[in-house]
This record gives structure tokens, C-alpha cells and sequence, in this order.
């Protein structure tokens, strides 16, 4: 029961961080130990430095004894608290970084088609181009089989559609550098993690196309 009000009467008295006399302790404890159990507890607390006695006339009060703390606190902890800081500073800058880097990623999948809609886009473009190649090759070798506003037709819708590739081409190729200024990646790398293909890897050229015309 002694060591248990000893405890109880520490942490009262740290936790409230102000003096008070012995009666006030063991009503503002509502009375859990009794008036002689919590002056022996704070005799035993001023005997081991615990607690500090004060005499004001004829009333004793009792406070947390703070310098106990103070002389803890070495150079040691003061060192461990430096290296912690140091810690949290670096880990913070990693973040920071990583917030960074997936900011320009969203930013660009924001700005751009979704890889799926921009392989169906491709596809659709490769599989029109294709068709006019044919078309055309069919009329360079018989150039009496349709009319000449039919066949400068057909040219024309090639150029636009080769066009049309060539700038959607360049806008992408664009979004990309301009999120690689931010990014510790080099190109390669880059579209490789986010899955895209050029035309390089799937052995098509803009200007094959365009010498078609």
C-alpha cells in the first residue's frame, strides 16, 4: 500500500505541476488513501528528491522536484535528438520528392488519352493509313482505274491522316520532356514504366507513310 501511494502521489503531483499541502493532496485524490498514508508518501518523496518541501509559517506544501529531469538531459540525449531530427528532415525530402514525382505523372495522365484509348486511337490510325496505302498503290499502278479528283482525294485524306499522326505524335513526345524536367529519369525509362510504346517499337514510320503521298 506505502509503494502504491508513493506512485499515486508522484504522478498527482507531476501531473499537476504545483504545489500543494498534504490535506489538499488527499482530498483533490478524493480521499483514495488516507491523510497518513499520503504524508508518509511524501516524507518518503522529499527523502529520495522526488518532491520538494516547502515551509510557509506554519503549513508544509510539496511540489514535483523538475531538476530531477534537467540533470537527465545530457549531452548524450541532446546528440540522439539531433540525429533524430536529421532523420525525420531526410525522410520528409524523400517525400516530398515521391509527392512530387507522382504529382507530374498524374498531371500528364490527366492531360493526356488513358493508355488504352490512346492504343485504340493508334490502332485505328495505323489500320486507316494502311488501307489508303493500298488504295494509293492501286492507283499509282493503274492511274486510269479512277478519276483525277478521286485519286487527289484519296491523297489528300492520306496526308491528313499522317498529319494528324505526326502531331498527336509530337504532343505526347512534348508532355513527356516536359514532365522529365522534373523527373531524376531519362527518357527510355520513363515510358517504359508507364507502358508506352513509339513507333519504333511496332516498326512503323511517320515518314513511310508520308513518302506514300
Amino acid at each position: 500500500m506505502t509503494m502504491d501511494a508513493n506512485k499515486a502521489v508522484l504522478k498527482y503531483l507531476k501531473v499537476q505541476n504545483r504545489p500543494y499541502s498534504a490535506n489538499d493532496i488527499c482530498s483533490n485524490m478524493h480521499k483514495e488513501y488516507g491523510k497518513s498514508a499520503i504524508q508518509k508518501a511524501l516524507d518518503s518523496l522529499v527523502a529520495e528528491d522526488h518532491v520538494i518541501e516547502k515551509t510557509y509559517g506554519k503549513q508544509k506544501v510539496y511540489a514535483y522536484n523538475q531538476t530531477r529531469e534537467s540533470a537527465n538531459f545530457d549531452a548524450n540525449s541532446s546528440s540522439d535528438i539531433d540525429g533524430d531530427i536529421e532523420r525525420i528532415n531526410s525522410e520528409v525530402s524523400k517525400l516530398e520528392k515521391e509527392i512530387k514525382e507522382s504529382e507530374a505523372k498524374l498531371s500528364m495522365v490527366r492531360a493526356s488519352l488513358t493508355t488504352a484509348d490512346a492504343e485504340r486511337e493508334l490502332s485505328k490510325i495505323t489500320s486507316e493509313v494502311e488501307r489508303l496505302r493500298g488504295e494509293l498503290k492501286d492507283i499509282k499502278s493503274n492511274p486510269e482505274t479512277v478519276s483525277s479528283a478521286e485519286r487527289e482525294k484519296i491523297i489528300s485524306t492520306h496526308a491528313k491522316y499522317v498529319k494528324e499522326w505526326r502531331t498527336r505524335k509530337n504532343q505526347c513526345m512534348q508532355m513527356v520532356l516536359t514532365i522529365l524536367e522534373n523527373l531524376p529519369k531519362n527518357k527510355v525509362s520513363f515510358m517504359q514504366e508507364l507502358g508506352m510504346e513509339t513507333d519504333e517499337d511496332v516498326n512503323v514510320s511517320i515518314s513511310d507513310m508520308k513518302s506514300m503521298g
